[in-house]
């Protein structure tokens, strides 16, 4: 994707504009109307990134003079301190007219040709007009002009050139052209360049304080949009800065073969958690809005080119891409870990050499595919933050999405000593860093937050959460290529669920790119109303209807199913031809032999269903059948009566925080917790980096473990106690009622 330009950002603004005053006008002349003086000129400092707004028309304090001859209208005087149908007939006007009508027609009804409005300009020369009655855009720059205030330094170089601009409606506005009579005659109405770039820059910058006064009414007339937007708060950022370290099982820890079933246990956790974060998508308007939010702000194209410039992105044209962006992410993250999980409970079922090396070769290539995904996703969210020094765009070289390819601007090594966390993170993020290779930086990272905490305060959640899922594809990895061979696939020459899921991306990839949503998301506070967050998701499953024949979500489900039939077919071919030659082997002897049972003459086919301990059709991610938190969770039947615990009142007040669904209790004390679990006779493991291994006193009906990542700093909130709360009433099957105070 190209960089926009200047013009390109003034016809998104526009569109903007115009939009939003079509579905929101009466409610914008409504709350304006009610605003006094003070709330107006809070809305119009709003507009300025600096705070400064003219005073009135002839100002010269502001922007060195320069603003008052560009948008002289744009004052305190005229805006605040007039009354409310002077911005009003701006908008009206600037939000209904095309670009070119707005050369030749004012707010206030001036209209006609160059003829017309030459006359206007003279009446301003003379003083007979004010700028501020909102004239069209012509006369008030050759004013400027004409009082040899405003002039380009390389007036004379265009001039010279004879450069001109076209101010024609359609694809030729603002283009650029050197004057000949046929192509000025093409390219009508246009103006020397010297005029045009100062037009142009006078139309952009009164439409862009249009659009954010517009945002600024909105929100300040919605109580939901008063409220700031989700945003990273020091408890989300220390909920997830434990789980840095979660990279792999401590072989002094956990004896090899043990390392499976925790591998089971781990990823059916992972992919359980999972499930959760894309229902909560689906269903809770403020994890929707904090997902978009997220993927909006990550973007490549606010990344800075080599020479420091940003692409305009003061326009709604990427709200659209980024919402499927987030919805799609999501979905497909939750979708390779519920497979890499269906996959290494099947490695787990079967002691068959050719199933295993099958399991195996899948398995592999899955977890290579999701650490090269999580990679890219942590590079684009620190590359807009924490590391946003260290990336530059290069336009002119594309990726495989279509976007500006972003490239590193120092190599890790250089910051090693003097910034530590910037060198973990561009390990991390670099191309030639293997799963192997990024075993140990996370744990550094972690290292290192604990000792300079107000580092970790400088990450935002999505680049905690970007980590996480980094570290936790590694740890598997890690810990399969212990106990398997790993073959690594081919991305050059994808096969199986590499393959389909590339061709299901480019299909997908041409919704995000032709949806519009921004009726419902913008502004994107609107989200955080439900009905809104629901329409806004049906539109997008809408729009991949045509194109997929099925939701988002069953898209993916698909992928995994055919993926774990696939892989049994294959085993099933394989195990039939080998039976097939042990039958004709023994053809002879077994048709002349009179001795053999009935009871051992079982059919093939039996004999097969029972050797499988999966069903054929493989879980999806629209009717999730429910997970086990650990493999002793899936391997053993819960106990049939409950335990039952008589504890101390602090000890009943954490357990009633955890399984009561209510959030009025808020967040619980990482402490506290512990406490509370080594009083019911727990055994605490710290296991490695911030990870805590629980395990029951043998007075209980089940001697399954528990494993929980330490918040770090001391608390347990939000879908992170929801989802402690699942676990325990799973492997436990605990409610509050299992618990008296003494």
């Amino acid at each position: 994707m190209a960089p926009p330009t200047r013009v390109d950002a003034l016809k998104e603004l526009h569109k903007d504009l115009r939009l939003h005053f079509e579905l929101h006008r009466s409610q914008i002349e409504t709350i304006w109307n009610s605003f006094d003086k003070k709330k107006r000129e809070e809305c119009l400092s709003s507009t300025s990134k600096t705070g400064e707004i003219l005073k009135h028309d002839h100002d010269t304090s502001v922007g060195g003079g320069f603003v008052c001859l560009i948008t002289p209208e744009w004052n305190l005087e005229d805006i605040a301190h007039g009354g409310p149908e002077y911005m009003l007939n701006i908008l009206r006007h600037r939000a209904t007219k095309s670009l070119t009508e707005q050369l030749w027609e004012g707010a206030n009804g001036q209209r006609g040709g160059e003829q017309a409005l030459s006359q206007i300009t003279v009446d301003l020369l003379q003083g007979k007009e004010k700028l501020t009655t909102t004239i069209p855009d012509y006369p008030v720059i050759f004013t400027s002009i004409m009082k040899g205030s405003l002039r380009s330094v390389r007036a004379e170089e265009w001039d010279r050139d004879k450069l001109y601009t076209s101010f024609q409606d359609g694809d030729h506005y603002g283009e650029t052209f050197k004057y000949d009579p046929q192509t000025f005659e093409r390219f009508r109405p246009s103006f020397p360049l010297c005029k045009g770039e100062s037009i142009l820059w006078r139309k952009f910058r009164m439409i862009k304080f249009l659009t954010y006064m517009v945002r600024r009414i909105l929100a300040e007339g919605q109580a939901v949009d008063s409220r700031e937007l989700p945003h990273d708060s020091p408890d989300d950022i220390a909920s997830l800065t434990a789980t840095l370290s979660t990279l792999s099982t401590d072989d002094k820890s956990i004896p090899k073969d043990e390392i499976l079933p925790y591998l089971v246990a781990s990823t059916s956790d992972q992919a359980s958690w999972l499930e959760s974060c894309v229902d909560s998508v689906y269903n809770d308007p403020a994890v929707l809005t904090g997902a978009f939010n997220a993927w909006f702000d990550s973007r490549p194209g606010l990344v800075p080119e080599v020479n420091g410039n940003k692409w305009p992105l003061h326009t709604s044209k990427y709200f659209s891409p980024a919402f499927f962006g987030a919805v799609h992410e999501a979905v497909k993250e939750s979708a390779i870990w519920e497979l890499i999980s269906a996959l290494t409970e099947l490695l787990q079922s079967t002691t068959d050499k050719d199933h295993r090396k099958m399991i195996a070769y899948d398995l592999s290539d899955i977890c290579f595919l999701e650490y090269r995904r999580s990679q890219r996703n942590l590079t684009r969210h620190v590359q807009t933050g924490a590391a946003s020094e260290c990336f530059y765009r290069t336009s002119e070289v594309l990726d495989d999405a279509g976007n500006a390819r972003v490239a590193m601007r120092y190599s890790p090594e250089e910051l090693t000593i003097f910034r530590p966390q910037l060198h973990y993170l561009l390990r991390l993020c670099h191309q030639k860093t293997t799963p192997s290779d990024a075993i140990d930086w996370p744990n550094r990272l972690g290292s290192l937050h604990s000792s300079a905490p107000e580092l970790q305060q400088k990450l935002r959640v999505s680049e905690f959460e970007a980590l996480l899922s980094l570290a936790s594809i590694t740890g598997v990895i890690k810990d399969l290529s212990s106990i398997i061979d790993l073959p690594v696939g081919s991305e050059s020459h994808p096969k199986g669920f590499r393959s389909r899921l590339q061709k299901a991306e480019a299909q997908l990839n041409e919704i995000g790119e032709k949806v519009d949503l921004r009726k419902y998301i913008w502004p994107i506070s609107n989200l955080t109303d439900p009905t809104v967050a629901k329409a806004a998701l049906q539109g997008l499953e809408d729009a991949a209807q045509p194109i997929m024949g099925r939701t988002i979500r069953e898209v993916y489900s698909d992928l995994v199913s055919e993926t774990l039939a696939n892989l049994e077919a294959r085993y099933e071919k394989i195990n039939g031809l080998a039976k097939k030659d042990t039958a004709s082997d023994q053809q002879w002897a077994s048709s002349s032999s009179q001795a053999t049972s009935p009871s051992s003459r079982v059919p093939q086919s039996q004999r097969r269903s029972k050797e499988k301990t999966r069903p054929s059709s493989a879980p999806t991610l629209t009717a999730p059948p429910e997970r086990a938190a650990d493999a002793e969770a899936a391997a053993e039947t819960p106990p049939s009566v409950p335990d039952v615990f008589q504890v101390s009142r602090s000890t009943w007040e954490v357990f009633n925080n955890i399984l009561n669904r209510s959030e009025a209790h808020g967040p619980v004390n990482w402490d506290d917790f512990k406490s509370a679990m080594a009083e019911l006779g727990f055994a605490i493991h710290p296991r490695f980096g911030s990870v805590y291994r629980f395990i029951p006193p043998q007075s209980m009906n089940t001697t399954r473990p528990l494993t929980v990542h330490d918040p770090h700093k001391s608390k347990i909130e939000g879908r992170k106690k929801s989802h402690l709360r699942r676990r325990l009433q799973k492997v436990y099957e605990w409610e509050i009622e299992n618990f008296h105070t003494r």
